[in-house]
């Protein structure tokens, strides 16, 4: 008699889940994957020894999300309730890591305080995932000017370190859609004027550069003891409009002042309650 040997995989069947059509089991990813805000951090290894060279790694803190419509100020009074990040789903398989990975990126809102973690952050990333994220925030102080000229070569190196970083963000982030800049600007002598050294690296967002596309919204705030607000905030308008483009940035203006105009109305309307 001749049997038959019965040859055996390892591969797990797909579950029921799996087997439900993409469109169904997207439809269930987006209830629970919510909006995330996060800091990327670039911090010495808690793990390593004194004898060795200390390595540098990256880690993340939770923040309170941006609202999606008004992309307001986040400091504002009241609790939030802190929602975990789903990663035991993610890596519950490969299967739902292909599915999960990208939804998480594209939910996320990133904020990054240092050139070094921008540079990091996308040299270990996937390329997948960084054309995926649409929500960044930048918050960058540039190097004072030295008293000594020897010493001017340690500005040219942040000034031009941040230039590469804004210029690889720009690149990666296809999918950007909502930028915040919070910069503090030393450059001197200068006229705040778009052009100047200090504004190259931000025009790489937007249509200016990178992939084309206009963002939606951009929100810019720049600081500099030697010029006025009023300055500041026209000049960083100014801004807002290269990135966004002057269709884009006219509705959002014009929504800001709806909405302004909306909360008067409701202020008026219990003020004759009270009367």
């Amino acid at each position: 008699m001749q049997f038959e040997l019965e040859t055996q995989t390892n591969t797990p069947s797909p579950s029921g889940f799996q087997k439900l059509p993409a469109e169904l089991r997207l439809k269930i990813y987006a209830y629970l994957f919510t909006t995330y805000r996060i800091e990327i951090v670039r911090k010495k290894d808690k793990k390593t020894n004194g004898t060795k060279k200390p390595r540098y790694r990256l880690y993340n803190k939770r923040l309170r999300p941006r609202e999606d419509k008004s992309q307001g100020n986040t400091e504002r009074a009241g609790r939030w309730w802190l929602k975990r990040l789903p990663m035991a789903l993610i890596f519950t398989c490969r299967s739902i890591y292909s599915d999960t990975i990208l939804l998480l990126y594209a939910n996320t809102q990133f904020v990054f305080t240092t050139t070094n973690a921008i540079t990091r952050f996308i040299k270990i990333t996937p390329a997948d995932a960084q054309a995926s994220i649409r929500h960044v925030e930048l918050k960058h102080i540039m190097y004072n000017e030295p008293r000594l000229t020897e010493f001017r070569i340690y500005k040219a190196r942040s000034d031009m370190a941040f230039y590469l970083a804004c210029e690889d963000m720009a690149l990666a982030f296809k999918s950007l859609r909502v930028l915040h800049v919070d910069m503090r600007i030393y450059d001197w002598p200068i006229r705040l004027e778009i052009g100047e050294l200090w504004s190259l690296p931000l025009l790489f967002f937007g249509g200016e550069g990178g992939t084309g596309t206009k963002l939606d919204e951009a929100n810019v705030r720049l600081r500099m003891v030697m010029f006025s607000d009023e300055t500041l905030r026209r000049v960083a308008r100014d801004l807002e409009q290269r990135m966004m483009g002057a269709v884009k940035f006219q509705v959002r203006e014009d929504e800001r002042l709806a909405r302004e105009l909306h909360m008067l109305g409701r202020k008026a309307k219990v003020l004759r309650l009270v009367m």
